[in-house]
């Protein structure tokens, strides 16, 4: 689906390792997952006709691989029409795209805001640190610069919840993957039969 993979990963990938087609880059282990993402858009712009980088992080688990590879193809798709495609969105902590999977056009990829914004990512010591001042961010970024928006899915009403916890047995059926947090721990009780 993409040209080029780049894996930034914390976890003991034996040095010797290589993966065909993916370019690893180990980084020490940090809290947030933004700061991985900040090390591969570096990467993935060292090529300048980069048309879209996609961040997908390690929070999501595949459960239906041809599902979740035409989510991938919808985000392409989407692209062409929009800056800026989250596989979800939330009004948790006021609305923002979901950065767990996310992909950003060439307009954005181009502008002086984002570089300056992925400039400004550092390691935080807290999840709730890093989605407040950077996921939650981001989409602030994004709006206050016109981005255009789409997701791949819509939650039914609004409302101030994680629509990923809530619906994850649609997101699963529609997408082909669902959060690891809802799987282990479950925080809304939702029925996962």
């Amino acid at each position: 689906i993409f040209d080029e993979t780049i894996l930034v990963s914390t976890s003991d990938i034996d040095q010797e390792v290589v993966i065909d087609g993916v370019e690893i880059i180990r980084r020490p282990h940090v809290v947030d997952d933004f700061y991985r993402y900040r090390s591969g858009i570096y990467c993935a712009l060292q090529d300048k006709d980069t048309r879209n980088v996609a961040f997908l992080n390690s929070s999501v688990v595949l459960l239906d691989a041809d599902r979740f590879i035409e989510s991938l193809r919808r985000m392409l798709l989407l692209g062409e029409a929009y800056d800026v495609v989250g596989a979800t969105s939330s009004m948790q902590f006021g609305w923002h795209l979901q950065s767990y999977m996310i992909l950003f056009g060439q307009k954005v990829l181009q502008s002086h805001w984002f570089h300056e914004y992925i400039r400004s990512i550092s390691p935080l010591n807290s999840k709730m640190e890093m989605i407040l001042r950077f996921e939650i961010g981001l989409s602030a970024a994004l709006v206050r610069n016109h981005a255009s928006v789409a997701t791949l899915f819509s939650s039914t009403s609004g409302g101030d919840v994680n629509w990923t916890h809530i619906s994850a047995g649609l997101i699963a059926r529609q997408l082909g993957y669902a959060k690891m947090e809802v799987l282990r721990d479950n925080p809304h009780g939702i029925d996962l039969r």
